[in-house]
């Protein structure tokens, strides 16, 4: 070695030796290596000092901040601050950071970032990223998104009252989006909510400031039909933008719209109002962040590898489905872990399942080990469900079951005919109460073939192939069959059923499988036949199809329901922008399948109603009992049945399944309808020969008669016919008559044994 080189060495260890007095160790010459850092959030404020406390850092007179994955160099930690170097429009800069947001690196080679000069308008509408407001979740299900806008990745669903802490909020058009920290199996998630699902946890005020680029007015009360509120003098007031207020109450309307009460200030006196959560950024964050979330995990979420969906079609022109995957709807399941019986018992305790649940599960989990439960705490009442549900034409089940599983309510059975009224054409009719608990009750259904109703319906493109889609085809007139169409130009396509399926998944989202599955369920009528709705001959609807029955709406006139849908499929809605989403007119099977399957997936899915079951029972906080898809009670599960021969060869795939709670549920999952007999015991006529009854016999009341006869008559001749031809009777027939009042009782059974008598007064003169 030369000598020059020597000496450099020396003062390089001399400098050390001066620089670490403690002496030079291992771990002093791995300081010396440099520690980048990787921005985990959105976008990350940078401020003077270690604390919200401080400014923010300004750089050419703009606030400077970081975006995910951007880079830069850690100087420092402490109190679960980073104080770093980064460069910021050209320029090195110094700053802090909260480590919650940074994935800490060692090496040597990493390179930070610069971050790119912003924008007029990029740190508008936006509040700090480093806020900790503690709120709930006030959605029955809500689901957090990658980026503050409803196309963009769902990350998680979470549910009603799971405590959630605000960190930041954009206001993006007319909504307004929260980014927020969340617990999700012991790890902590962050993404974007729509605000007007989140309560704030008001302990306190909470300051914030007015976000409008014109003034606003305040109401009196939490709503649009409130007075403006005015001052003293009758003038309303109007507050500019960033005016400083205090946010004291949160109130959802009847409408669904949310409101702030703020307190103000204006010319040295206090006001308080209503203003619209959408027109007020928060501005300091008071209140105690919630304690159940815990630090972050020790590796940031990975981002999904699931390519974007495309851009909506504008409405300008037919578009063409963009076949861009959508993202898994499940939560941690990309590469599921085994749990272990142990752990999974504390899975089980986590969701909050009921011990009725568990048996069920215990069994499903070890044929399927990797299959995830997640339990949907809906926080409704089991008694009231029912009630809600049982309300004449919600719930139909078809007429040819047993008497046990229909209903004898008023309006559901007429017992002068003894027949069940049809609510769809002659064939459905309304469920028994016991029939009704039977199949909303989520623990009868959790094996194998059954639980497929709650599996969650969004397109994972790692498993869902033509192969199943075929699967669920198999031995309808679907399977392995090719149809042909004239586009829009006038060019002929060719296409097979499956692979229009997984175009139609991958346009709307929704898992093919299901989609399949639905179709199905929906037309086909046999092995070889298929409804009308599909046929294109219909009179007067010629041309048109819809594979889904969507706007099929019950109708007792005859082909009424697929003439409403075929109706459906020519116009649509009003809203032409709609329409071109829908791809409609449906006059090919291929606008049909693909554009219904976008309704499915905007109407149904994207809305909180994301399994079978949510759909036909919608129980989640989303018009509430109402908006379900389907009426027949048993669907669901037959559904359910018809997947489940699709998955059968793939029995190691990563399913997710969405099991709905109820509160106040029965201790033990509710039995099926026990088998009972025609009750109708009621008379169609009664006479007797030659004599009218007092009052006229009505068959719908039940009521005494009288009749008076001669002295000389002896007998009198009693003829009745029932209601019901599974009845019997007894007391018909000639009558021999005593002198005075003779009682003549006719007695009817019921095919279930229910007894009732029938009384004739004879009087004899």
């Amino acid at each position: 070695m030369r000598k020059s080189s020597i000496y450099k060495w020396i003062a390089i260890v001399l400098c050390l030796v001066l620089i670490y007095p403690g002496g030079i160790t291992f771990n002093s010459l791995k300081a010396l290596a440099a520690t980048y850092g990787t921005v985990t959030a959105t976008s990350l404020n940078i401020r003077s000092g270690p604390g919200t406390k401080y400014d923010k850092v300004q750089v050419n007179g703009s606030f400077a901040y970081l975006k995910k994955g951007d880079k830069f160099t850690i100087i420092s930690k402490k109190d679960g601050w980073y104080k770093i170097a980064f460069t910021y429009s050209g320029k090195k800069t110094e700053g802090y950071v909260m480590d919650d947001f940074v994935k800490e690196t060692n090496s040597t080679s990493a390179t930070p970032t610069p971050t790119p000069t912003p924008t007029t308008g990029d740190t508008a509408n936006q509040t700090p990223a480093d806020l900790k407001l503690a709120a709930s979740v006030m959605a029955t299900n809500l689901n957090v998104r990658q980026k503050a806008s409803t196309t963009s990745t769902k990350i998680a669903s979470i549910v009603k009252r799971q405590k959630v802490n605000i960190l930041n909020e954009v206001i993006v058009g007319k909504e307004k989006w929260y980014r927020i920290s969340f617990q999700v199996n012991n790890k902590t998630k962050t993404g974007y909510v729509l605000s007007d699902f989140i309560g704030l946890s008001l302990s306190s005020g909470v300051k914030a400031a007015v976000s409008s680029k014109t003034k606003v007015k305040l109401r009196t009360g939490a709503g649009d039909s409130y007075k403006y509120l005015t001052t003293d003098k009758g003038t309303a007031i109007a507050l500019s933008n960033k005016k400083a207020v205090t946010i004291t109450k949160e109130v959802t309307d009847e409408k669904g719209k949310k409101w702030f009460k703020i307190s103000f200030t204006l010319s040295g006196i206090k006001y308080s109002g209503y203003i619209l959560g959408s027109q007020v950024l928060f501005t300091v964050n008071p209140v105690t962040p919630t304690p159940a979330v815990t630090p972050k995990p020790t590796t940031p979420p990975k981002p999904t590898t699931t390519p974007t969906p495309t851009q909506t079609p504008t409405p300008t022109t037919t578009p063409k489905p963009t076949v861009t995957p959508t993202p898994t709807d499940t939560t941690d399941i990309d590469t599921p872990d085994v749990l272990s019986d142990e752990e999974f018992e504390e899975r089980l305790d986590e969701e909050g399942f009921p011990e009725s649940y568990k048996p069920a599960l215990r069994d499903l989990h070890e044929s399927y080990p990797t299959w995830v439960f997640k339990a949907f705490q809906t926080g409704l009442d089991w008694d009231t469900v029912i009630e809600k549900e049982s309300k004449l034409g919600v719930n139909l089940i078809s007429n040819g079951k047993g008497v046990e599983w229909k209903s004898l309510e008023k309006g559901a059975y007429n017992w002068s005919t003894d027949s069940f009224i049809p609510f769809d054409g002659s064939t459905w009719v309304t469920p028994s109460k016991a029939g009704l608990e039977y199949y909303i009750d989520p623990r009868n259904f959790l094996d194998e073939k059954s639980i497929y109703q709650f599996e969650l319906l969004t397109y994972q493109s790692e498993y869902q192939n033509v192969t199943g889609v075929e699967g669920i085809l198999y031995n309808t007139p679907l399977y392995n069959c090719t149809y042909s169409y004239a586009d829009d130009q006038g060019e002929t396509l060719e296409h097979t059923y499956s692979e229009t399926f997984m175009d139609a998944a991958e346009y709307s989202g929704v898992s093919p499988y299901h989609l399949a599955s639905r179709a199905k369920q929906e037309v086909v009528t046999g092995t070889t036949t298929l409804s009308s709705s599909v046929s294109g001959t219909v009179g007067g609807l010629e041309g048109y199809y819809n594979f889904y029955n969507i706007g099929a709406y019950n109708s007792t006139a005859a082909g009424g329901a697929v003439a409403n849908g075929l109706k459906y499929a020519k116009n649509g809605t009003t809203n032409q922008e709609l329409n071109t989403l829908y791809l409609i007119p449906w006059d090919n099977p291929y606008n049909s399948i693909v554009g219904g399957a976008y309704i499915i997936g905007s109407n149904y899915i994207k809305r909180g109603q994301d399994t079978t079951y949510l759909q036909k029972f919608n129980v989640t906080g989303n018009s509430t009992y109402s908006h379900q898809y389907m009426s027949n009670i048993e669907a669901p599960n037959a559904e359910s049945k018809k997947t489940f021969a699709a998955y059968s060869v793939m029995s190691e795939i990563p399913i997710a399944f969405s099991i709905p709670v109820y509160e106040n549920m029965p201790d033990e999952p509710c039995p099926m309808p026990e088998t009972v007999c025609n009750p109708n015991n009621w008379l169609k006529t009664l006479k007797v020969d030659g004599y009218s009854l007092t009052p006229t016999f009505d068959l719908t009341k039940e009521q005494e008669y009288s009749i008076i006869v001669e002295a000389d008559i002896e007998e009198i001749n009693v003829t009745a016919t029932t209601v019901s031809k599974k009845a019997s009777i007894t007391g018909t027939g000639f009558i021999p008559l005593n002198e005075g009042n003779n009682e003549v009782i006719i007695t009817v059974t019921a095919e279930n044994g229910d007894v009732r008598e029938y009384l004739i007064n004879a009087v004899r003169e």
